[in-house]
This record gives C-alpha cells, sequence and structure tokens, in this order.
C-alpha cells in the first residue's frame, strides 16, 4: 500500500512531495529497531530499580 499524496485535515489539504514520502517510509523501517533498543533499555532500568530497592530494604532492617 501506498502512502497517500496529499495530507487532508478536516478542510485543510498540503500536498506531500515524492522526496518527503520516501524520507517517511525509510524512518518506518526504522521503527522496530529502535522500539528493540527502548525494550532492551527499559528491562536494564527495571533490573537496576530492583537492585536499588533491595539496597534500600536491606539497610531498613
Amino acid at each position: 500500500m501506498d502512502a497517500p499524496a496529499a495530507y487532508i485535515w478536516w478542510v485543510y489539504k498540503q500536498r506531500i512531495s515524492k522526496k518527503e514520502i520516501e524520507t517517511m517510509k525509510k524512518n518506518m523501517k526504522k521503527v522496530p529497531i529502535i522500539q528493540s533498543k527502548a525494550n532492551i533499555y527499559h528491562i536494564k532500568e527495571e533490573i537496576e530499580a530492583d537492585k536499588l530497592l533491595s539496597k534500600i530494604h536491606e539497610t531498613k532492617k
């Protein structure tokens, strides 16, 4: 499915050039890579937060 040649928002209509469409397609191909990196980052942050909370819990005892 090809991207539309115009962006329509109610009455306002803006033309999109072929170069802009190609840039959008190129960026959309990067989404899965960025999402996987974000997931890895969040997992690491969760592990670090658990370690920090366990240290806090141990010092209170």
